[in-house]
Formats: structure tokens, sequence, C-alpha cells
């Protein structure tokens, strides 16, 4: 076993021959990165081994995480400027037949949206992904619901709400390593009043976590 091993030291599956498939497939995945699923597998049985491996229910994305984020916040305590970089993006299966799938940007496409918080230094080496959410838009589309009624609704079911979970995430992740100075970074579709409010009152505090829209 290779990087995985340490990477995923603290990862806990519930079955130790669990723990050492996810390692496997992590190892697998890595070095063929920039090939299809199938492809990262030299035999068959690896390739089954990890359609299986990612249909047990016992085998979760989050504890899949866990065990990275552990590393990542070993990671950033070596760091005193750490930046918590977040955006969307929307991943495309219209070609394919699934069924699940929401609308993305147009209404002929079908997909899902995943918004990622990255935690990198300020020379860009990479630290390790802090928090992915991922959500399915209903085929009536944000742009379908009139102004009016979008600007009445509780930002906890907007789609905005996204950036404001990012941040508290960024929070709670800030506070593992004291010693370090955060900013969360966002792009203009950041720019609500909520974020806003919760980022001043969290600055009040004289907490280590800056944010830049």
């Amino acid at each position: 076993m290779g990087w995985s091993e340490e990477e995923m030291r603290s990862l806990e599956i519930g079955d130790n021959r669990l723990n050492n498939r996810v390692k496997h497939t992590l190892e697998k995945l890595g070095e063929g990165y920039s090939n299809n699923f199938p492809s990262c597998f030299k035999t068959r049985a690896e390739l089954v081994g990890a359609y299986r491996l990612f249909d047990n229910k016992f085998v979760t994305a989050e504890k899949i995480m866990k065990g990275h984020y552990a590393s990542i916040v070993e990671r950033a305590k070596k760091f005193p400027v750490v930046l918590l970089i977040n955006d969307t993006s929307s991943l495309d299966y219209t070609s394919k037949e699934i069924t699940g799938l929401g609308r993305l940007e147009k209404d002929y496409t079908q997909g899902f949206f995943i918004h990622s918080l990255l935690a990198i230094t300020p020379e860009r080496l990479s630290l390790g992904i802090v928090d992915n959410n991922v959500w399915i838009r209903g085929n009536e589309g944000r742009n379908k619901i009139s102004g009016g009624v979008r600007g009445n609704q509780p930002i906890e079911e907007k789609e905005s709400f996204r950036w404001l979970q990012s941040y508290q995430n960024a929070y709670s992740f800030s506070q593992l390593c004291m010693d370090t100075k955060f900013v969360f970074v966002a792009d203009r579709e950041s720019d609500i009043l909520e974020l806003m409010t919760e980022g001043m009152h969290k600055k009040k505090e004289g907490l280590n976590l800056d944010f830049l829209i």
C-alpha cells in the first residue's frame, strides 16, 4: 500500500477488509486520474471489486472524507496561512440514461451540482478537500421561480444557502488549527447578506478566519 495508507490512517468503515479495499481503490484511482473509471483498474476482478465497494451500504462518502479530513487538519497546522477556496461545479450526464438527476443550467441538460471547499496554501499547494456539498436541482429550475417568490424564501430554502454552509464548515475546520490564519475565498455569487453577517459576527469574536469575496 502506498500514499493512501498514510492519508487514510484514521479511516473507519467498520470492517478492516473494507478499509483496505477503499485504500486500494483510491490508489488505483490516483494512478489513473486522467482515465475514465474502468481504465483505472488493470483486471476485471479489480473493477468489479471497486463497483461492489461503492455499492456497499456501509461505504459512504462521509466516512471516506472523514479519513481524508483528519489528514488535512494535520497538514494545515504546519502553515501560517491557509486559503479555503470554494465554488460550484455542475456534472453533466445529459447523454446518459440515469434516473434521479435534475436540471442543470439549460432545460435540456441533466446532472447534479457539487460545491467544494478546497484548502490550499498561498503558494498553491493543495492540502485537500475540506467539504463537498452535493445536491440535485428540481426540474422547475432556479430560474423558473419568480423573483418575488424567491426573495421571500428563507435562506435555508435557496441554492445560495450553500455559500453560508460552506463558510460555517470553514469556521469549524479553522477551529481545529488555532495557530493557523485561514481566509475563506469565494467569487461574487457568494455576495449575500447572510454570509456577510455571519462573517462579520465571527470576526468580532477575534477568530482566525477572514473572508474574501
